[in-house]
């Protein structure tokens, strides 16, 4: 979910966009000359795949959480990155034990016949952001994708946050009941410290004020070092790996819920950092190379930006030189589902036409229509590489405050190496009974 920005930011901001580059005549003759079509045929990211070639991790970002487009775009490279390049993970910014389900439908395993009950643990709050018709959709060519390959090809779909660790502390505990009775003791003692904050985490934050440390932080850790001890001894399987994750879902979410309250260190770098270490532990387990779907102010390298914090794409690029590939993606307008406040309910909302110095408006400027853009184009870095504000929709959207709330200044050419603009966007649809009905057969 994406971060809001601190008011200082935000005057940052407009001090700042009156010395914003006009879009010029030039600027929107290259972008035309480099554009290559969104035209919902098959070849559409053929010069895309040439790009990313052989990187081993590819972000797909979003530019709000509750658009349709971006959620079948990203399918539609996903799917070719699986055919094509033999992609093994697709890792998505949703709850490690939200997506866990999922993951067992998409492989056959579990109980769930059909994809609408496959979303059972999708529940809490931003509901829409992943229990939507677009990514159902994907969820269920995933299925069939898996069905139709040996069981050492099929892809995992895998979630990488943190923000629900009393679902690990559950998901753990049950594990090991089943495999070490006496390890699942182990494990309820430590995680005892937890019960009185299981409706809410963010009061264990705020329980010990400007302690460094939290009573759980070390049996959180005590429990991560079994787990990884008992992986590390060998004849892992998947539910054990599932176990260490979880572990690792606890420890990392006892950090950040903390640091929320007590503000000793940022929790959106203890968050990003929590994905690069989910992203590393999936390459050593699986050997896979893995599709990211996160929000652009993940996806975009954060150097590239004035607002958005050290994230974990620039993580990527540091620890894996080379191997990683950040396509973000850009919207002029239309309407998308987002609350008006946090844990409120998300609504169809219009959403502005960017502001008139931002690059989705240069973008739209240049060419009313769907396209992307390769910023390494030589024809593309004067351009992309001028300082333009940028618009970042979470799963809040406040338009009476659009400027100040949504828009931080990026260099596109640096913050990423792919664009794709779609121009006019749509809201998500939200898992609907005809969709359930649609798509109620064993199978679907």
């Amino acid at each position: 979910m994406c971060r809001p920005f601190r008011a200082i930011a935000a005057l940052v901001l407009l001090l700042l966009s009156a010395s914003l580059a006009a879009q010029s005549n030039s600027d929107l003759a290259a972008i035309r000359a480099a554009a290559h079509p969104i035209t919902g045929l098959s070849s559409d990211y053929d010069a895309l795949m040439n790009a990313i070639d052989d990187k081993r991790v590819v972000f797909l970002g979003e530019a709000t959480h509750g658009t349709a487009e971006f959620q079948e775009e990203r399918a539609r490279i996903s799917e070719r990155l699986i055919n094509e390049r033999d992609f093994r993970a697709v890792v998505v910014e949703g709850d490690f034990r939200d997506i866990a389900r999922l993951n067992d439908f998409v492989l056959g395993r579990g109980s769930d016949r059909d994809v609408v009950s496959a979303f059972g643990d999708v529940t809490g709050f931003p509901l829409w952001m992943w229990r939507n018709a677009q990514f159902a959709a994907f969820v269920l060519w995933l299925r069939q994708y898996n069905a139709s390959v040996a069981a050492e090809l099929r892809v995992r779909l895998i979630g990488m946050d943190l923000q629900n660790p009393i679902s690990s502390v559950d998901a753990l505990i049950d594990y090991l009941a089943r495999t070490d009775p006496a390890a699942a003791a182990r494990a309820r003692q430590r995680y005892g410290c937890f019960d009185p904050y299981r409706d809410d985490m963010l009061q264990y934050g705020y329980a010990s004020p400007g302690t460094p440390a939290g009573v759980c932080r070390q049996p959180a850790i005590d429990e991560f070092n079994e787990m990884s001890a008992r992986y590390a001894a060998g004849l892992a399987d998947d539910a054990l790996f599932d176990a260490l994750q979880d572990a690792r879902v606890v420890m990392n979410g006892e950090t950040y819920y903390r640091v929320i309250a007590s503000r000793t260190m940022s929790s959106w770098i203890v968050r990003d950092q929590h994905f690069l270490d989910t992203l590393d532990a999936i390459r050593s387990r699986y050997a896979a190379k893995i599709a990211v779907w996160t929000h652009n102010t993940h996806t975009g390298d954060a150097r590239a930006t004035q607002g958005v914090e050290p994230n974990v794409s620039q993580f990527a690029r540091e620890r894996w030189p080379g191997e990683t590939f950040l396509a973000g993606f850009s919207t002029y307008a239309g309407t998308v589902v987002a609350a008006h406040e946090w844990d409120g309910e998300g609504r169809l909302q219009p959403l502005l036409p960017a502001q008139s110095r931002s690059d989705a408006a240069l973008l739209h400027a240049a060419i009313p229509a769907n396209f992307y853009l390769l910023t390494s184009d030589p024809v593309l870095q004067p351009v992309l590489g001028a300082a333009r504000l940028q618009r970042a929709v979470g799963v809040v959207y406040l338009p009476e405050t659009e400027l100040q709330s949504h828009y931080f200044m990026a260099v596109i050419a640096s913050e990423f190496d792919a664009v794709i603009h779609i121009d006019i966007t749509r809201g998500v649809d939200t898992l609907l009974p005809t969709f359930a009905a649609r798509h109620r057969a064993v199978g679907h």
